[in-house]
């Protein structure tokens, strides 16, 4: 710090940035011997006889292949990943083509931004570190923006309700981007004078800070009439790093902008706990090991030679070199080997055990290919596989996906605004606009209700519905062995089968609804009654003709 700040919006800042600290030296241990693009690692495989080995091939595989999980199984590209739907059940059933739209334009927003690239790198800083932030920007054009913001550069606090919602972040900008991003008047004199220098104007970097947090008091609504940027729900101040820490922007934003999620939750801190915090010391062990084989593995190929005082010079190390020795050195058994003995075998069993132990840390065992462990499996042993998989994702599976609708809610928020989820062959939903009641035409747009798609949540919805599979099963079991039909009474088939069928991934809209299968039933039930009464009247006709037969043959 340069100086004192001179606000309370500043002290903030500083004093969320400051959560960070602790665990700084965690963070920045990780990195080198698990992250290879961090400048720590770099310099350790630069060459050196006297390199100390620090990176761990398996800790890195590890963690890519638990991220690229993420990517795959959560948020595919070019697959639908997720669904909008109504809150309400009854507009949920009116409007489904439009939340269908409105899904589908989503997706194409966001294919055509820097979406999938940067929360790959979001899913790289959550499972490393066990948090990860990402912001979402609104171009003033149309269309998104999203940044990863390095887990160091950060500090996070929550509400009482456990939710993230204040964060601040430290950026740098040479002086030309300061004065594109802020406006040259809005500067400290430091900036303005390096822009005016173009041999400085690219060359000299400043570091600002951004603090986004909730307002006490705001003007609620996010409309056509949009409420000015100091009065909306989130307040957006930029500062300048150093001096009294001047305000150089002020603005708001009408969502929360940031995704900010942790692997697992760590109780007594904010911050997420990361798969590599449970193989720290198995980490570290590998680490010796393989220096201590490596060393062995020299000594193997490049043994240590013990010679006779009077032989310095003489022995020749050459390949194919000779050495001529006296018959008293030759009797002493000089030049020898020493030191060389070790146990290559016993080491290697521990690096292997050692490297499996990181492997399970991050669910590698999960992750394998299905075919690759065993071409045999059935069909159903394969499903259950899978089932296994995701319900050991399912943890931090459910953490993401809670904080992953926050992210939802402002890129469905932004999109509507820019008008980009209109549409001319869907009627659009009349409970998505709420008024803001303050007299203006300002509006606030309702939180849609979001139901993921990816082969882990439909993972878990096959899981949690094999239960109720089984139990039907039981239940037929039962009425077949019995013939007692009434214990079907105690189960509503029509719930069961919106359960199973909405865990089958076929389309929703093939599914009757409710109003649809009461008239259905209504009808079948009328023709059921017609068909009675047809055949009742038949049967009384018949009868009626079979009478007048009797008493007509009776007659003399």
């Amino acid at each position: 710090m340069t100086g004192v700040p001179d606000s309370d919006y500043a002290r903030l800042a500083l004093s969320v940035l400051e959560s960070a600290d602790k665990l700084r030296p965690l963070w920045a241990w990780l990195a080198r011997r698990i992250m290879p693009r961090t400048e720590d690692a770099l310099h350790q495989i630069e060459a050196s006889p006297a390199a100390k080995r620090d990176l761990s091939a398996v800790a890195s595989e590890s963690m890519h292949t638990l991220a690229a999980a993420h990517y795959s199984y959560i948020t595919p590209a070019g697959m639908p990943w997720f669904k909008f739907k109504s809150r309400d059940r009854e507009d949920d059933r009116i409007y489904t083509r439009w939340y269908e739209h409105a899904s589908e334009r989503t997706l194409q927003e966001l294919s055509k931004s820097n979406f999938y690239a940067e929360v790959q790198e979001s899913y790289l800083c959550r499972v490393l570190y066990g948090t990860a932030l990402l912001l979402c920007e609104a171009k003033r054009g149309g269309g998104l923006l999203f940044r990863n913001v390095p887990v160091g550069t950060f500090g996070i606090a929550e509400n009482a309700e456990g939710e993230i919602d204040t964060v601040c972040r430290r950026f740098s900008y040479t002086a030309n981007q300061a004065v594109q991003r802020f406006g040259e008047k809005n500067l400290p004199e430091l900036v303005r004078r390096s822009y005016a220098r173009p041999e400085a104007r690219f060359r000299d970097t400043f570091e600002f800070l951004h603090l986004v947090t909730p307002r006490k008091v705001y003007t609620p609504g996010n409309g056509d009439a949009l409420v000015p940027a100091k009065k909306r729900a989130f307040a957006s101040i930029y500062f300048y790093d150093g001096a009294d820490y001047p305000v150089i922007e002020e603005g708001g934003y009408e969502e929360f902008p940031f995704l900010a999620t942790r692997f697992l939750r760590w109780p007594g801190t904010v911050w997420g706990y990361a798969p590599g915090f449970k193989c720290m010391s198995a980490l570290n062990t590998l680490m010796k090991l393989e220096n201590n084989m490596d060393i062995l593995s020299d000594l193997a190929a490049f043994p240590r030679v013990l010679k006779l005082a009077e032989q310095v010079g003489e022995v020749d190390f050459r390949a194919g070199g000779q050495t001529v020795v006296s018959v008293e050195a030759a009797q002493l058994g000089f030049p020898r080997e020493w030191g060389t003995s070790g146990r290559y075998d016993v080491g290697k069993d521990r690096i292997q055990a050692k490297e499996e132990q990181i492997r399970s840390a991050f669910y590698v065992p999960f992750l394998q290919v299905i075919s690759s462990v065993d071409r045999t499996m059935t069909a159903t042993e394969v499903q259950a596989r899978q089932e296994e998989q995701a319900l050991s994702f399912s943890p931090t599976f459910t953490q993401f996906t809670s904080e992953m609708n926050v992210m939802l809610y402002r890129i469905f928020a932004c999109l509507y605004r820019q008008g980009a989820l209109n549409t001319a062959s869907a009627i659009q939903p009349k409970k998505l606009r709420v008024p803001a009641n303050d007299g203006t035409e300002n509006f606030s747009v309702a939180v849609p209700q979001v139901h993921y798609l990816g082969k882990i949540s439909q993972a878990i919805e096959k899981s949690q519905k094999s239960g109720l599979e089984s139990f039907l099963q039981i239940l037929q079991g039962f009425v077949q062995a019995t013939g007692d039909s009434s214990a079907l009474d105690y189960v509503d088939t029509g719930r069961a089968i919106k359960v199973l069928y909405s865990g089958t991934g076929a389309p929703a809209d093939v599914l009757r609804s409710d109003e649809d299968v009461q008239r259905i039933r209504e009808q079948r039930e009328a023709m059921q009654q017609q068909q009675a009464e047809a055949q009742a009247a038949m049967q009384q006709a018949s009868a009626v003709r079979d009478l007048a037969a009797a008493q007509g043959g009776g007659n003399p």
